[in-house]
């Protein structure tokens, strides 16, 4: 194995030459011609040496001299390192044209010296590819026409042949032309199909790595675009609360220590002033959660849904939300995912059902998962206040309330966090619900790849 990978290495050195553009017709005739050479010496061996003995042995002397010379021209011209690659290309083509008559000369046409001519034309189309296709198909004719002369001039014959000569010898000699010329013209057509077929598939692959390219730095762009939005998102929603929270402050004091001299109409307008600057304090603060979804990166890790859910309603309950809820948890799976992430997207859910809980019924809300396959389905159900058909598709939308502020009080961006949330763990999320009837929120997450 040594010695054989020592040689394929010599050989493939010697006989390839470099190429700046792959997969052109000069590329694929190098690479033919270099496997060519490779496989040629040890095979040549393989016939050469019995075909020396016999000869010897038959009194055939010459035709074993010549065998022998025949050899130690391929194994130089595989192993001398003194030859560019198209001195190597012309000489294997004359060794052949040699080889070729000398058979026929000592042989005729019961020896392989036509079918050596033939296969001349292969290697030469093949190393050559589109360079002078009928070359050898000509010099076929000429020596065939030539040894057909000297045959009807009586200056050449075979002596064991029992046919005549001249018949015998024109009619396999002119089916060697033919397929000479066949081959010159159905081999390069066939390189040019294929050369086409490479040309196009390396063409497509060129647009589709440049469309990639383009792809990948306008998602670069947008993602860069999202960064921005979200730091000014966090600036932004400083900077308002602050103005919202002196104006919360003021109006708190002015009602606490003028109460007493301020008509009830002032004082309700102080009121409202509260009101609004607190909507507008919540609303910043929502906002403030939407951008960390942009912002918030990371690798997914194996995150326990089961512990997380039983901790955001534990939360619910500390803080008195959850006004007697009966809650019921199903055994939840182990995911993949961020876990500040999908506790905002629990947390948003079921805050939404027990926002939207009927007065007059106990309120119940269920958290159960099924594995569908390639994902882990999640859902929240509630027998709430419900929502019509018709707005189930808009819900998810930013800023988007099916109830005045007065009726419920909500900023319209809890749903769309949990929209993008899902969307960012390879999920979905979508709802189903009949008015007074309740609703279940569904939502999945990829599972990771193997």
């Amino acid at each position: 194995m040594k010695f054989w990978n020592s040689y394929k290495y010599t050989v493939i050195k010697n006989c390839t030459e470099s190429v700046t553009e792959e997969y052109t017709n000069r590329y694929w005739g190098n690479v033919l011609f270099s496997n060519l050479i490779l496989y040629l010496l040890p095979f040549s061996i393989i016939a050469i040496i019995p075909g020396v003995i016999f000869s010897f042995l038959t009194g055939f002397i010459m035709m074993g001299i010549i065998d022998c010379l025949i050899l130690i021209f391929l194994i130089h011209l595989a192993l001398y390192p003194g030859f560019s690659v198209e001195t190597r290309k012309n000489l294997l083509i004359l060794c052949c044209y040699f080889a070729s008559a000398v058979l026929i000369l000592m042989i005729g046409v019961r020896g392989p010296g036509l079918t050596y001519l033939v296969i001349t034309t292969v290697i030469f189309v093949l190393i050559f590819p589109g360079k002078n296709a009928y070359l050898p198909s000509w010099v076929n004719t000429i020596i065939i026409a030539a040894m057909t002369g000297l045959i009807l001039l009586g200056e050449f014959k075979w002596d064991y042949q029992e046919v005549p000569e001249a018949g015998h010898w024109i009619a396999v000699a002119s089916n060697n032309i033919f397929l000479s010329f066949a081959l010159s013209a159905f081999v390069p057509k066939i390189f040019l199909g294929i050369q086409n077929a490479i040309d196009n598939q390396l063409r497509l692959k060129s647009q589709l790595e440049e469309k990639e390219r383009s792809l990948s730095l306008a998602l670069a762009e947008v993602e860069s675009k999202n960064q921005e939005i979200a730091e000014f998102a966090v600036i932004a929603s400083h900077d308002l609360k602050e103005p919202l929270r002196t104006a919360v402050s003021l109006s708190e004091l002015i009602i606490k220590k003028y109460s007493a001299n301020l008509e009830q109409q002032i004082i309700k307008l102080l009121n409202l002033i509260i009101s609004s600057a607190r909507r507008g304090i919540s609303l910043t603060e929502d906002l403030l959660d939407y951008s960390r979804i942009y912002r918030e990166s990371g690798e997914s890790t194996l995150i326990d849904t089961n512990k997380l859910v039983h901790e955001v309603v534990r939360h619910f309950k500390t803080t008195g939300e959850s006004r007697d809820i009966q809650f019921t948890i199903s055994d939840l799976p182990h995911v993949y995912g961020r876990e500040n992430a999908l506790h905002r997207m629990f947390y948003n859910l079921i805050g939404n059902s027990i926002k939207y809980a009927r007065p007059d019924v106990r309120p119940e809300i269920s958290i159960s998962a099924r594995d569908t396959g390639a994902a882990i389905e999640f859902s929240v159900s509630d027998n709430g206040i419900g929502i019509e058909k018709e707005h189930l598709g808009d819900i998810f939308r930013i800023f988007k309330r099916l109830h005045t502020r007065e009726e419920i009080d909500g900023t319209g961006v809890g749903l769309a966090a949990c929209k993008k949330i899902a969307e960012q763990h390879g999920g979905a999320i979508w709802a189903e619900s009949q008015r007074g009837c309740g609703t279940v929120f569904y939502f999945t997450i990829a599972k990771k790849k193997e």
